[in-house]
C-alpha cells in the first residue's frame, strides 16, 4: 500500500516516513514564499587562472564559454527585505567561473554562458546558509529576476575561565552546535581568547553552543545561545573543568583493552567527540544534568550499539561501551550496461530508507576501484541501507534491509531520467527566473532556473516518484505531486502560476509584550522557508497561495503554536495575532486547535486514514479511533482533497465543528467533532508517522 503519511495532532502536520536534505526554500502546498535565504556560503573551486572583474565570465581549461546570457537580479536582507550592497556573488561550473558585485540597492548584473551554476554570496556583515544554491542558465534573452537574500551575522562575546573563576589564556573557542531550519558552514568560525580570557566571534543567526579547547586539550560547552540576525550577545562565560563529568571505558567484544578508540556524547546542545587514552579510558567534563546519547568506535571494529545515560547532579565513572566484531559490506557496482562502475561513491546507513534510527556517528562510505570494487568496513551490526551513486551522477542504486558481513554484493546502477517543463504566468507570460524544489527517492534539492522563454530542463535525476514544487517572487508556488521519472526519458511539468496574497502579523506573549527573533512559516507545505520577527514583533510573509491556511510560528523559549483559519486572498493583505507561552524550561511543546489525531493520505482507498488519536483531544471525545477512515470533510469527498486541502478543511477556529464520514470495517457513520485547543508535549512534536 503505498501512502503518503503526514501527522495531524489537532492539525499538526509533520512529515513522515520520509528524510531527506535540509535545504531551506520556499512553501510549497502552502504557497508562502517567505523573507529566506536562497544562497550560500562556500568556497569556490580553486582557480587556475587570474581574479575575473566583476560581471566576467571566465572560461576553465576544459571548455569555452558558449554565447552568454544577461543575468541580473537583486541581493536583499531576509529581515527587512532592503537591499544588500557589496555582496560578492560567484557563480561557478565545469565550464568556468563568473563573479559580480551587488550595487545599490542590492542590484547585480553577470554574464553567464548556459550551464550549472552553483552560487556563494559573501559579504563581511551578512551570512549565506549552506549547501550553495544552483542555477540553470538556459540560452536565449537577458533574463532579469534572479534574487538572493542574506541573513545579518550576530556577534557573541564572552569570557573562558577554569573552574575556580580564573582568566584561560589561548583558549580557542568555535561552534560545537548549530541548530535551526536554516543551515549554515560553521567549520570555519573560530576564536581565541586574549590575555583577559575574553573572546568576541561574528557568527550565523542560529541556535548555538559554543565549544572552547585550553592549551592542556580540556574542553567544556556553552548553554545554548539563540541569535538574532544582527544581534549582539555579550557576556558568555565557558567554565573549563566545571560541570559534570562522563567517565569510562570502550572495550572490545571480548572485553579486551581497546586503542584509538572514540566515544559519540549527544545532548541538548550537540555531539562532542572525545578521544579515550590507549587503555580505552575517557573521562569529559562540562555537561549539564539530563539524558545522553553514547556511542563508541574504534578501528579494527564496528561500533558500539547507541546507549542512553541519565546524568543527575552527581558524576557517572562506571560507563562501558563494547565495541562490536569487526563488520564489513563489500561487493562490486555495475553499470547500467553491466560494466564495472569505477569512481562510485557507496554508503551506508542504518535502517530502510525512510526510517530514523538513532546513530552518533557519520554513515560509513567508500569509492569504487577501477573494477567497481567496494569495501565498508567497520558498518553497524545492524541491517542495513546501502547506496550507491555513478562518479558523474549519471546512475543510482539502493539496496535495503542489507545484513552487515554481506559479502559479493551486487548493485546495478539504474539509468538517470530528467524532468522538463515550462512555467508560465496567469497571463501567458513565460517567466524567466524561478525555483524548483524536488523531493523524491534521493532527498530534496533545490534548483533555481534563468530561462528567459520559461522553459526548464534538470537532468541527472534518481528514477522514481517525485513530489515537483515551482515558484517565482511575486506569485504562489504551485506543486506537482507524483511526477514519475524513468531513466533515459523526460517527465513534462508545465505549470501556471498565479499571484497569491500576503500574511501580515504580530508576535506576542500572554502580556501583550512583542516577541522578537520568532520564525515564522506556512505550516503546510514540502520546504522549511520561513521569516523571523523583528524588533517589534512583526512579520509579512509574501506570495502565499490562496485558501484557508495555517502558520507555524516557534521559538527556544515558548512553546510551538500553530494558527489555523488564516484566510488568504490573491492581491489581498490577512492579519495575523499569535500568543506564546513560555515553556518553563522543559524544551517547547507544541499548541493549536484541531481535533488532534494522527492521519496518512491512503492513496489506494484515497481515503484518510487514522494512526492515532491523541488522549482527551475532540477526536477521542468525538468517539473516532485509531484504524478508522475519513472518506468525507464537511460534506466534501476527500478523493480528489490533496492532503495539504484536506488538513486545513478539518482545521479550524477552537469551539467550531467539522463534519467528518468515518468508515470503520465495513461500516459507515458520521462524527461532528468540535475543535478545541490542544497542548502536545515536546516528544510527541518530534514523532515521526510510521
Amino acid at each position: 500500500m503505498q501512502a503518503r503519511t503526514l501527522i495531524l495532532i489537532a492539525g499538526l502536520v509533520v512529515a513522515g516516513a520520509l528524510l531527506y536534505l535540509a535545504i531551506p526554500g520556499r512553501s510549497a502546498d502552502s504557497g508562502g514564499r517567505s523573507s529566506t535565504v536562497d544562497s550560500a556560503v562556500r568556497r569556490p573551486p580553486r582557480q587556475r587562472w587570474s581574479q575575473p572583474r566583476l560581471g566576467d565570465f571566465v572560461p576553465s581549461h576544459k571548455q569555452s564559454a558558449g554565447k552568454p546570457v544577461q543575468v541580473s537580479g537583486r541581493v536583499r536582507d531576509s529581515v527587512t527585505g532592503s537591499g544588500v550592497s557589496e555582496a560578492t556573488l560567484r557563480f561557478s561550473s565545469d565550464g568556468g567561473a563568473g563573479t559580480a558585485r551587488s550595487g545599490s540597492g542590492g542590484a547585480y548584473r553577470v554574464a553567464l554562458p548556459p550551464g550549472r551554476y552553483s552560487v556563494s554570496l559573501v559579504h563581511e556583515q551578512y551570512v549565506a546558509p549552506a549547501p550553495q544554491a544552483e542555477v540553470l542558465v538556459h540560452a536565449g534573452g537577458a533574463i532579469s529576476g534572479v534574487d538572493f537574500e542574506l541573513v545579518e551575522r550576530a556577534t557573541v562575546a564572552g569570557r573562558v575561565v577554569d573552574s575556580r573563576g580564573k582568566r584561560v589564556i589561548g583558549a580557542e573557542v568555535r561552534i560545537a552546535a548549530a541548530r535551526g531550519r536554516r543551515r549554515f558552514d560553521t567549520s570555519q568560525i573560530r576564536a581565541s581568547t586574549d590575555g583577559r580570557g575574553l573572546f568576541t566571534m561574528s557568527v550565523p543567526p542560529v541556535e548555538a553552543v559554543l565549544r572552547a579547547r585550553s592549551g592542556d586539550g580540556k574542553v567544556a560547552l556553552s548553554s545554548p545561545l539563540y541569535l538574532r540576525p544582527g544581534a549582539t550577545v555579550s557576556g558568555v562565560e565557558i567554565v573549563i573543568g566545571g560541570g559534570l563529568s562522563l567517565a569510562g571505558r570502550v572495550i572490545g567484544p571480548d572485553r579486551q583493552r581497546v586503542k584509538d578508540a572514540r566515544v559519540y556524547v549527544r545532548d541538548e546542545r550537540g555531539t562532542r567527540v572525545v578521544a579515550c587514552d590507549s587503555d580505552g579510558a575517557f573521562d569529559v567534563a562540562g555537561f549539564g544534568a539530563g539524558r545522553k546519547l553514547m556511542q563508541a568506535s574504534a578501528p579494527g571494529y564496528s561500533p558500539s550499539r547507541v546507549v542512553q545515560v541519565n546524568l543527575d547532579d552527581r558524576a557517572t565513572n562506571k560507563l562501558e561501551l563494547k565495541l562490536a566484531k569487526l563488520k564489513v559490506v563489500s561487493g562490486r557496482v555495475l553499470d547500467a550496461a553491466g560494466k564495472a562502475a569505477a569512481g562510485a561513491s557507496v554508503s551506508a546507513r542504518l535502517g530502510a530508507p525512510g526510517q530514523k534510527l538513532t546513530q552518533l556517528l557519520p554513515p560509513t562510505t567508500a569509492v569504487t576501484n577501477v573494477s567497481g570494487v567496494f569495501e565498508l568496513s567497520g558498518v553497524p551490526d545492524l541491517p542495513l541501507t546501502v547506496r550507491a551513486r555513478a562518479a558523474r551522477g549519471n546512475g543510482f542504486v539502493v539496496r535495503a534491509g542489507v545484513a552487515p558481513d554481506t559479502r559479493d554484493l551486487l548493485l546495478r546502477l539504474r539509468g538517470a531520467g530528467s524532468i522538463a517543463g515550462r512555467v508560465t504566468s496567469a497571463q501567458g507570460r513565460p517567466l524567466g527566473a524561478f525555483t524548483i524544489y524536488l523531493r523524491g527517492p534521493a532527498g530534496r534539492q533545490r534548483v533555481r532556473i534563468a530561462a528567459s522563454g520559461g522553459d526548464f530542463t534538470i537532468e541527472g535525476l534518481m528514477v522514481g516518484r517525485y513530489a515537483v514544487t515551482i515558484s517565482a517572487v511575486r506569485h504562489a508556488p504551485v506543486t506537482k505531486q507524483d511526477v514519475s521519472v524513468i531513466a533515459g526519458a523526460a517527465a513534462r511539468v508545465d505549470v501556471t502560476l498565479e499571484a497569491g496574497g500576503r500574511v501580515a502579523g504580530i508576535v506576542v506573549d500572554k502580556r501583550g509584550t512583542p516577541i522578537p527573533g520568532a520564525a515564522v512559516k506556512m505550516e503546510t507545505g514540502w520546504t522549511d522557508d520561513e521569516v523571523l520577527t523583528n524588533t517589534a514583533g512583526a512579520f509579512v510573509l509574501e506570495d502565499v497561495a490562496r485558501g484557508r491556511r495555517s502558520i507555524t510560528v516557534s521559538h527556544p523559549s515558548y512553546d510551538t503554536r500553530i494558527l489555523t483559519g488564516v484566510n488568504v486572498f490573491e492581491g489581498r493583505t490577512a492579519s495575523a495575532r499569535v500568543e506564546l507561552t513560555p515553556h518553563g524550561g522543559k524544551g517547547p511543546g507544541l499548541s493549536l486547535s484541531g481535533i488532534g489525531a494522527v492521519l496518512k493520505r491512503v492513496e489506494t482507498s484515497k481515503t484518510f486514514a487514522i494512526l492515532k488519536v491523541i488522549a482527551g483531544s475532540p477526536a477521542e471525545v468525538a468517539g473516532i479511533a485509531a484504524g478508522d477512515h475519513i472518506t468525507s470533510i464537511d460534506g466534501r469527498d476527500v478523493s480528489n482533497m490533496t492532503f495539504a486541502d484536506g488538513i486545513e478543511a478539518i482545521r479550524g477556529l477552537v469551539g467550531t465543528s467539522v463534519r467528518l464520514r468515518i468508515k470503520r470495517g465495513e461500516a459507515t457513520f458520521a462524527r461532528d467533532v468540535v475543535r478545541a485547543e490542544v497542548s502536545v508535549p515536546q516528544q510527541n512534536t518530534k514523532k515521526k508517522a510510521p
